[in-house]
């Protein structure tokens, strides 16, 4: 069996869950590691007994890696996606958010399908088992017909609010978002969140193409599902159907709620979220090494980040965004937090 050789750009506190996934994955080696900062790539390698590097370019040129995490802050994610792209790399983990602008994201993608590289964004939810239970009953039928979701976090717009859109969407079967409206407040991000430029606090309406609506709560002002810890940990989403309804938290639950059957079914981190990043890389190998689509491909993953951005224009601008936004070059974020600076 082959065994993919892997590397991970950014060596911060995130990257020790691709090291990990590298490690537990089957197929696939990490092999080596870069960072700017030289002292926490000198660490990082040492802890798991790779080749250093303190120049992406470099590494990329000397160890010629197969897979690679790109595990940095969202600013210069899509450039290092474009280089790794440059340099043959088959497959990229982006983590999310995949850029801070749609123009970056955009071009990430397309410099990917050029080089034949498979892009995903780390959006583990998917591979969270709490949430795989949920995505079974809405398969099943379970609770009929749905017709409205809920998603709440604790995280920003830019942080824990893409795992959320993105889990929306999952559950609409990756139906495009036709609308959003959204109001937005507490613009002091660079105090508490300085990598995952937005406001602090946000809620939303998403309209889909196939007539499910749902809403968004995303910040530290959020309320957190009764019984379980608050915190980072605490994403949830809700599905009301015609027989029944879902609930999924992050680390915690699943519940089905129906007219023919209901049940709970406990997912603790370690049956769940901490398994998530193993299994979305193994999900990478199997695709690299036999063919068909991560549920995490660019072109879903894409058009996610392009619910933010509208989300950002209707909380600047006021009223209903319409998708797909036109690609002028525009920056509805950034639009957004310049009309609240200081």
């Amino acid at each position: 069996m082959k065994v993919y050789r892997a590397a991970i750009i950014g060596c911060g506190r995130r990257a020790n869950g691709h090291a990990q996934g590298f490690e537990e994955a089957e197929g696939v080696q990490l092999a080596a590691v870069a960072d700017l900062d030289r002292g926490c790539a000198d660490a990082f390698a040492e802890k798991y007994g790779v080749s250093c590097y303190y120049d992406a370019a470099e590494m990329l040129e000397r160890e010629r890696p197969e897979i690679v995490a790109i595990v940095t802050k969202g600013a210069g994610r899509s450039a290092l996606a474009c280089l790794c792209a440059d340099y043959g790399v088959k497959g990229i983990i982006a983590e999310k958010p995949m850029a801070i602008t749609l123009e970056e994201a955009d071009r990430m993608v397309s410099a990917c399908q050029a080089a034949g590289t498979v892009l995903t964004v780390c959006h583990q939810m998917r591979y969270s088992r709490e949430f795989e239970i949920g995505k079974e009953a809405l398969a099943a039928r379970a609770i009929g017909q749905p017709y409205f979701m809920r998603g709440v976090c604790y995280g920003n717009l830019m942080q824990q609010g893409t795992h959320v859109i993105d889990m929306l969407r999952w559950f609409a079967d990756d139906a495009p978002v036709a609308w959003v409206m959204a109001q937005a407040a507490d613009y002091d991000w660079r105090e508490h969140d300085p990598g995952h430029p937005s406001p602090m606090w946000m809620v939303g309406c998403l309209g889909f193409e196939n007539g499910l609506r749902a809403t968004l709560e995303m910040g530290p002002r959020y309320v957190p599902a009764l019984g379980t810890k608050p915190g980072w940990l605490n994403k949830r989403v809700e599905v009301l159907g015609s027989e029944g309804m879902i609930d999924c938290v992050v680390g915690n639950y699943a519940q089905i709620f129906s007219t023919g059957e209901s049940r709970r079914e406990d997912v603790p981190p370690e049956k769940g979220w901490n398994l998530a990043t193993i299994r979305f890389i193994q999900g990478l190998v199997d695709v690299l090494r036999g063919g068909g689509t991560h549920r995490n491909h660019a072109a879903t993953s894409v058009h996610s980040f392009e619910v933010i951005q509208a989300l950002a224009r209707s909380a600047h601008q006021g009223g209903i965004v319409e998708l797909p936004l036109p690609r002028d070059g525009s920056d509805p974020l950034g639009d957004l937090l310049a009309s609240h600076a200081e």
